[in-house]
């Protein structure tokens, strides 16, 4: 049976300096009917051991990316926030507007809102 669909190299193309991606959220954040995708870009230096590989200093950024047609583009990307843990998408403030909310590794949580 034939694939459905047609496999897309989207994040590779967009950012090449990242040690990889975590937190994957799909969500109509501006309300155009169109998902955007949020996701955590893991940001560090790579320490090779003799076990496995790990990343130290992380200083992990919020990402947002959007289809405007004809490709994925990233539309914005938060300040490092160190190792993300956790990304929320909701209208947490009651204003209609979905807010991004993320938790790291210190136990912070940042909100990041619409204008």
């Amino acid at each position: 049976m034939k694939d459905r669909f047609d496999y897309q190299e989207i994040i590779f193309h967009i950012v090449k300096r990242a040690a990889g991606y975590d937190n994957l959220n799909l969500e109509d954040i501006d309300n155009d009917g169109l998902d955007e995708i949020i996701l955590s870009e893991i940001r560090g230096d790579l320490v090779r051991t003799e076990e496995e590989p790990y990343i130290s200093n992380r200083r992990d950024v919020v990402e947002v990316i959007k289809w405007n047609g004809k490709e994925y583009k990233k539309i914005w990307t938060s300040k490092p926030l160190g190792a993300i843990t956790q990304i929320l998408i909701d209208d947490v403030t009651g204003d209609g507007k979905k807010e991004i909310v993320v938790g790291n590794e210190k136990g912070e949580i940042h909100i990041f809102g619409q204008n």
